[in-house]
């Protein structure tokens, strides 16, 4: 979840553009926050989407076009998505209480994390969170200055986001069948530059496990 990108390793790569990821660009923490792909138009109620795609097979059973055709995979995809309920209810964060909302914190951090975690409780396999947006503003953890000050912005809500997770997770039964990854873009010069910031430092990166049969605390 995260805004849209077109980088080398951000997509689906070898596996081919139907294994590319959903991308949420709606921050979670926004009140009308949505997923627009998922969304029907508000003139297109339901049952008229479902009389569009019954005469949208009617045609095709009219052409010659062969069954299985990459652009009908797309399309059935697509429909699946729009009208798949249990995945609609996975998108809505309205629906929870304000306490939940508030245990994982109030802000886009907090409430992506909300947001996977109800993913992972409806069957989705792979879930990415980038950490990039703090109050609206792209304040990541690429500090090369003043390290200091922005960590101490960046933390509280990671520090209350995560450990609400996998908290949460253990709640309902879930952590065990699933393996939380925490990791950073890129390793941290061990030393603070002259600009007070960290540098990239590929020879070592901090990653923390959770779940899906890791011993805690090894």
């Amino acid at each position: 979840m995260h805004n849209v990108v077109d980088l080398p390793g951000h997509n689906a790569g070898f596996l081919g553009s139907q294994c590319n990821p959903l991308q949420v660009t709606h921050d979670p923490n926004c009140s009308d926050f949505s997923v627009p792909n998922l969304t029907l138009p508000r003139d297109v109620p339901s049952h008229r989407m479902t009389d569009r795609l019954a005469l949208t097979t009617a045609l095709q059973n009219l052409s010659n076009l062969p069954s299985g055709n990459s652009v009908s995979l797309y399309h059935q995809q697509a429909t699946q998505l729009l009208l798949n309920r249990k995945l609609q209810r996975a998108f809505r964060l309205d629906d929870k209480p304000d306490p939940t909302r508030d245990y994982y914190g109030r802000n886009t951090l907090g409430q992506s994390l909300l947001l996977a975690r109800k993913l992972v409780e409806s069957g989705v396999r792979f879930i990415n969170v980038n950490d990039k947006i703090y109050n609206g503003q792209d304040v990541n953890w690429d500090s090369h200055l003043n390290v200091f000050p922005r960590h101490r912005e960046l933390l509280p809500s990671l520090e209350q986001g995560f450990s609400a997770l996998l908290t949460d997770l253990q709640d309902r039964g879930l952590l065990d069948s699933t393996l939380v990854v925490a990791t950073g873009e890129f390793g941290r010069s061990p030393r603070i530059n002259a600009n007070a910031g960290r540098d990239h430092w590929p020879d070592c990166y901090s990653t923390v496990l959770a779940g899906g049969g890791v011993n805690a605390g090894s």
